[in-house]
């Protein structure tokens, strides 16, 4: 986790230094919330919802984010 959050820095310190649009993909959800300023929410290929990453973890609008953000919230099950 270490070099992860390490190589998140340096990319977000790149793109705020010099001025520029960095796309990232990912299914992590703490990497959006820490690193991006704004969102697109896809399933099966398709935009769902978009917008700024505070509206969309805080208030979405489409119920298939409200359902992603539930279950990246959710406990894990004990074995």
């Amino acid at each position: 986790m270490t070099i992860q959050a390490d190589i998140l820095d340096l990319v977000v310190e790149l793109t705020r230094d010099g001025g520029m649009t960095t796309f990232m993909i990912t299914h992590d959800l703490g990497v959006v919330a820490e690193t991006c300023d704004d969102v697109v929410v896809m399933y099966a290929g398709e935009v769902r919802e978009t917008g700024s990453v505070k509206q969309v973890m805080t208030a979405p609008v489409d119920d298939y984010t409200r359902d992603l953000l539930a279950a990246s919230r959710a406990e894990p099950e004990s074995p």
